[in-house]
């Protein structure tokens, strides 16, 4: 969540190799569902600057971001461990590693995520 909102706030709040791999033109950019519902209550909450509206028109105008809905085989495999939302995130990330012959890294701080090895991380 903190990665989006960031993005679109102050790239200078993203790590270098985050910074990088979101300004490039070929990079594909999943966001979970449900960290784009965190992004949103960060808003509601005046926790960023964002504005809502101009992240959803972001979101759809950039063919870069691919929104990922939340679905009951993300559910199937959370492992333990780790909050729920991030459970999530790094269900959508193991998903979506094992359907593509590519590397799959998510773009986080969270030390809990980097900390747990469930997916390759980037900051």
């Amino acid at each position: 969540m903190w990665t989006l909102t960031h993005y679109f706030e102050d790239l200078s709040l993203l790590g270098l190799d985050s910074r990088s791999i979101m300004t490039h033109p070929d990079s594909v950019l999943v966001v979970p569902t449900i960290a784009l519902a965190e992004a949103r209550w960060m808003i509601e909450k005046k926790q960023t600057r964002v504005d809502w509206d101009d992240l959803l028109s972001s979101l759809q105008v950039d063919p870069r971001f691919v929104v990922s809905p939340l679905t009951l085989d993300m559910v199937r495999v959370v492992k333990p461990g780790l909050e729920m939302h991030d459970a999530l995130i790094c269900a959508t990330v193991i998903l979506l590693r094992d359907s593509v012959d590519d590397e799959v890294n998510l773009i986080t701080r969270d030390k809990d995520i980097r900390d747990s090895g469930l997916v390759q991380t980037v900051w």
